[in-house]
């Protein structure tokens, strides 16, 4: 699903989709400036890049904690210059290792600092 929604206008709900078998997350979202709906149900279990997902993607906003990354290898930028603003606690990552907000001020995203 690398680049799936790139550069689009979609925004509409993907909550339904099995992502049970998905390792490739990078840049899905990325300037997808309109998405802005709930995928806190997929299961990424085994994605292990996630680099720039959520990158300029303006709009979004939505719960990310019920998301099991914990085979995830690379999270870089994937939350940079994006709406995003949520509480991820839950998740289980090395900040010190991980450049996960890029350009964004970290305090912006609750829970990982």
């Amino acid at each position: 699903m690398s680049s799936m929604f790139k550069g689009t206008s979609f925004n509409q709900p993907l909550n339904k989709w099995d992502t049970s078998s998905l390792e490739n997350m990078d840049s899905i979202f990325l300037c997808a400036k309109s998405f802005n709906q709930d995928i806190n149900s997929w299961n990424v279990s085994k994605v292990k890049d996630m680099s720039l997902a959520f990158m300029f993607a303006s709009k979004f906003n939505q719960n990310l904690d019920k998301w099991n990354v914990k085979n995830c290898e690379n999270f870089n930028c994937m939350f940079a210059l994006s709406g995003f603003k949520q509480d991820l606690r839950s998740w289980n990552i090395d900040l010190e290792q991980e450049d996960v907000f890029g350009e964004i001020l970290r305090n912006e995203v609750k829970g990982l600092i």
